[in-house]
């Protein structure tokens, strides 16, 4: 019964005053349960239940970031306020926000370097905006992009875990990502907001047109690193396949197109060569986190239609992001010659 189904939907619906006529899941992301729905005015909404993981702050945080994007004439998601007042609505314990539906599509993989260019403007327009509001926005966790605790954390994660059905892979891929020389000269040190999380599918673009809609999923909003949020919306962008496809590779036709963009927006104070090693330090890291998963088994989103176990697919995981990496270094050269 699609009532029973969705009731704790209608329940939060109807404290908006909002009568759905239709519900539909939205499968992206692995964090927040989305939902689309659409009222009986024929108006259009998103609904979301946010991950426990998430204070109720993060909606602040989300507002803010939405008023300072309006104030520089620029588009954004934004929180529906419920009829208190307040941010979010709590139905059964847990926190659901309402925002408008901004329509659009999002990718699992950049389509072409128009739409790569496109979204490294909208990312440049989203940090300049930003750019003077670090005290605005609360910290809501720890800095990401801290290669070293990553690898401490994989290194414990071998020693805790060596009967473990994937140690030998994991301990070939540790060696592996030890014996790179990229991120031990990574230059994280300017701070300043940042989205947290600019991979592809958190760029909504219009149908069928290389135009940014809106960034979306804004609950990684915070101070941190510039270098490591360029760096991981690059990595993310300028892979040609999911982050799981071992056989994926660099495009550096991306990745010059978005390094175009954005320098030219921003006249970022990096060089290219600089920006493409924070690409290729993020890739490094994420496949060290992978790996360290592999072993610890605490990855909240896998595929278990395709692989057995969580560590399985963070296996699949780490493999795509070093098959990336190593298409990167046998390129590298030549992108810093063009």
């Amino acid at each position: 019964d699609a009532m029973e189904k969705f009731r704790d939907v209608h329940a939060v619906v109807a404290a908006y005053g909002i009568t759905a006529l239709s519900i539909e899941v939205v499968p992206s992301g692995l964090i927040n349960r989305t939902f689309r729905i659409i009222a009986e005015g024929g108006e259009r909404y998103i609904l979301q239940c946010l991950n426990p993981m998430f204070p109720g702050s993060v909606n602040r945080n989300i507002q803010t970031v939405a008023d300072k994007m309006k104030a520089a004439g620029l588009p954004s998601i934004s929180i529906i306020p419920a009829p208190s007042g307040e941010l979010a609505v709590k139905v059964n314990s847990r926190n659901w926000r309402l925002m408008d539906d901004l329509g659009g599509e999002a990718f699992d993989v950049m389509p072409d370097v128009d739409h790569a260019a496109a979204a490294s403007v909208a990312l440049a327009d989203f940090h300049m905006a930003l750019s003077d509001s670090g005290t605005d926005l609360r910290a809501l966790r720890d800095p990401v992009h801290v290669f070293y605790r990553h690898f401490e954390a994989l290194r414990l994660a071998l020693s805790n875990h060596q009967d473990h059905e994937n140690f030998g892979a994991v301990k070939t891929y540790y060696e592996f990502i030890a014996a790179q020389r990229c991120w031990k000269s990574e230059t994280f040190d300017i701070q300043q907001p940042v989205h947290g999380d600019p991979k592809v599918s958190n760029v909504l673009f219009k149908k069928n047109a290389p135009e940014v809609v809106a960034l979306i999923d804004l609950d990684t909003v915070g101070v941190a690193s510039l270098a490591g949020e360029i760096g991981d919306a690059f990595r993310s962008w300028s892979a040609s396949g999911l982050e799981d496809d071992p056989t994926a590779h660099f495009r550096a036709d991306i990745f010059i197109a978005a390094w175009d963009a954005y320098q030219q927006k921003t006249k970022l104070d990096q060089t290219m060569e600089q920006v493409l090693d924070a690409t290729a330090t993020i890739y490094l890291e994420l496949a060290g986190r992978f790996a360290c998963d592999a072993l610890r088994e605490r990855y909240f989103g896998w595929d278990s239609s395709r692989f057995h176990s969580a560590g399985a697919h963070n296996l699949a995981r780490c493999a795509g992001q070093l098959s990336v990496y190593r298409s990167l270094l046998t390129q590298r050269a030549e992108i810093l010659e063009r």
